[in-house]
């Protein structure tokens, strides 16, 4: 320890000196000059105890030369002892703060991605630090989803309800038969079996598209039926409107796209494994509009009795299974669904698909996008004033896209991003975007 003597000796020529302040000190409570710094910091690095500021100097100079000492630790050092640089160095990083992003953080010069005063830990390393990661234990996630941190979105087989009531449930890929057996009642001919291999999992609405649900993303309801009620299905709408309310949800949506489902998709969905007519069961149909098989599980032509405003008068309509005067949609959900949670598949509305209507391949195929380009697209499950025979798994209806009529709606089919398939498809989807 110095003797106080030769330190006062050394503080007290420096006063009533010219004073020139340093950058770093005008934040303090106190100031000290240039020549004051330069005395102190020599003084200080010729004595033996760099650490500790001798106790016998008075207050306000144990102050100073604490403050010095400490800016001198933080200044840029090449070789040694160096000339002092007089840049500030807040956080003592040894960067002066000219060159520092984050002058009071000594761990960052930069703010990254999680700002300054944060680490940019990674604990699961998948390149997204853990301050912005919201799934930080799960290499595969940066966002809970609908199934949280730790599952696949695609394997959590579960399902997901949207803020404006669409609810979805996970179908999972599988090899089925699509078409229909020769001896199936009510067939027609382009009905054609083939086996068709779906790769990748799903998940589909379980109800159609309501009047409701459509309202909350266009802000109109076009529906012909609109006094059957918001938990009706939406109908009168042109597959290009379809389109435009798709484009609108997905850009509400974060962790999924939604989309039409393709035929393919559909028809597996439907069936939910059954090779019958009906996921109930086989069809007998006794009548044009008389098959009771499916009045548990569908509005047809033979029970899609009304008794709201605007329903169509149906009193004429030859062998139906109820006597109606008027006919109409009817609120979703109200049926059987089949096993996989589906309501609705037959009848209501037809079903708006992706596909281009064309013939079935003979062969096997793997998801398949339906033709490459047409005039009409395809439309699935019958409708309330269809007969009988239009709503199996297997029938296949078509409509130019531009058009459209009180029978036809949709649902909707939600997944996670494949690329090779989602390009194949829009190209498909917009190879025709005008009627």
């Amino acid at each position: 320890m110095k003797p106080l003597f030769i330190i006062l000796i050394l503080l007290y020529p420096l006063t009533g000196q010219t004073t020139t302040y340093h950058p770093a000190d005008t934040n303090q409570n106190w100031q000290i000059s240039l020549e004051e710094f330069n005395a102190y910091n020599t003084a200080w690095r010729n004595s033996s105890d760099w650490l500790t500021a001798p106790a016998s100097i008075p207050d306000n100079y144990v102050v100073r030369a604490g403050y010095l000492y400490k800016k001198a630790q933080c200044y840029n050092e090449t070789t040694g002892n160096p000339p002092m640089n007089w840049d500030s160095d807040q956080d003592c990083d040894r960067v002066v703060d000219t060159k520092d992003g984050c002058p009071n953080d000594t761990n960052k010069i930069t703010q990254g991605k999680c700002g300054c005063g944060k680490l940019e830990t990674d604990r699961d390393k998948d390149n997204t630090p853990d301050c912005i990661d919201k799934c930080p234990d799960d290499p595969n996630k940066i966002e809970p989803g609908d199934c949280g941190c730790g599952k696949s979105e695609v394997d959590c087989n579960t399902q997901f309800t949207k803020t404006i009531g669409m609810t979805f449930v996970y179908i999972e890929p599988g090899t089925f038969m699509i078409g229909s057996p020769s001896d199936e009642p009510g067939r027609y001919n382009d009905e054609t079996q083939h086996q068709v291999t779906l790769t990748k999992g799903y998940f589909m609405q379980t109800t159609e598209v309501t009047q409701g649900q459509w309202k909350e993303i266009m802000g109109n309801n076009p529906s012909y039926f609109s006094s059957c009620g918001t938990n009706c299905p939406v109908e009168s709408v042109l597959w290009y409107d379809v389109q435009d309310f798709i484009e609108k949800l997905n850009q509400k949506e974060s962790n999924r796209t939604y989309r039409l489902p393709t035929e393919a998709e559909w028809e597996y969905a439907a069936r939910a494994g059954t090779t019958t007519a009906l996921y109930n069961g086989p069809i007998e149909i006794l009548g044009n509009y008389n098959a009771p098989a499916l009045d548990p599980i569908a509005w047809y032509g033979g029970n899609s009795c009304v008794s709201y405003s605007g329903g169509h008068n149906c009193s004429g309509w030859p062998e139906t299974q109820y006597s109606c005067s008027n006919c109409g949609t009817h609120e979703v959900a109200k049926k059987q669904p089949n096993s996989w949670g589906l309501f609705d598949m037959y009848g209501n509305v037809w079903e708006w698909c992706s596909d281009w209507y064309g013939s079935y391949p003979s062969s096997s195929v793997t998801d398949p996008l339906g033709a490459s380009i047409g005039s009409k697209r395809v439309l699935r499950g019958g409708a309330w004033g269809n007969r009988a025979r239009n709503c199996r798994s297997a029938r296949r209806g078509n409509f130019i896209p531009g058009d459209t009529s009180d029978h036809m709606g949709f649902r909707l089919l939600a997944y996670n991003e494949n690329p090779s398939i989602r390009i194949r498809l829009m190209a498909f989807i917009f190879s025709e975007r005008t009627p």
